[in-house]
């Protein structure tokens, strides 16, 4: 399923059809500044027949993750709707600004892992959404990093520690990468600035390679990303 199905099936969750009934209703949107997916979700609304300030209001914080307790309390408090959270910062921002208006994660990486949700098949409480297994496919990566360059025994692990489902999946990482022969270096980012000493420490640390564990911060870096990678070879 490509990221603009996914994220119109995740929009169809969000607006229940009584909510349309009286009233137009409010989405707040909580994601990280750079994050490309405000136009998709908005497209996702429309393929779904919604128009906006017709039909459906968005109420979009564009923010830095350091501003998400801010932003989710003030969503809670106007009592939007519903709150479409991006990556689990914002996800855990949002449940810890309110425990009763309904919050949708487009994507979570360790849903159950961080405790957003009771299980994937019955969630409970107030979140829904959809995983992209982030933790289950930690030792695909690895694996896929094996066969594409066999002579790789020490790589850097590019992670943000301060997303919370990044450390379940950093984790399992660590664990698997000894079995595949791996020795790891452990590569610290928090903002995109972080990525340009991190490759350089890892390059002085005999890096031959990288795995870089997702989250918002990776998605909006992501040509960054490659081209120090690639500069550093």
């Amino acid at each position: 399923m490509n990221r603009r199905a996914f994220l119109a099936i995740a929009s169809a969750y969000a607006v229940p059809p009584s909510l349309a009934q009286g009233r137009i209703p409010v989405v707040g949107v909580l994601k990280q500044k750079g994050n490309p997916y405000l136009e998709v979700l908005r497209q996702g609304f429309r393929e779904i027949g919604h128009i906006e300030n017709r039909t459906i209001v968005l109420d979009a914080r564009e923010v830095t993750p350091d501003e998400f307790p801010v932003h989710a309390a003030d969503l809670a408090r106007a009592r939007v709707d519903v709150i479409v959270a991006f990556g689990s910062q914002a996800t855990d921002a949002a449940r810890r600004a309110t425990t009763t208006i309904p919050i949708v994660m487009p994507g979570a990486s360790d849903p159950i892992g961080t405790g957003f949700v009771a299980s994937l098949a019955r969630p409970g409480g107030n979140i829904t959404g959809m995983s992209l297994l982030n933790t289950e496919i930690s030792g695909k990566r690895l694996q896929l990093l094996r066969d594409m360059i066999p002579g790789v025994s020490r790589i850097a692990i590019v992670w943000n520690p301060d997303d919370p489902a990044a450390h379940f999946s950093m984790r399992e990482t660590q664990t698997l990468a000894p079995a595949l022969g791996f020795s790891t270096i452990d590569v610290k980012t928090r903002v995109p600035a972080d990525f340009e000493p991190a490759f350089a420490a890892a390059a002085e640390h005999g890096a031959g390679a990288a795995v870089v564990l997702g989250a918002p911060l990776m998605t909006i870096s992501a040509a960054l990303i490659a081209e120090i990678a690639a500069r550093r070879k």
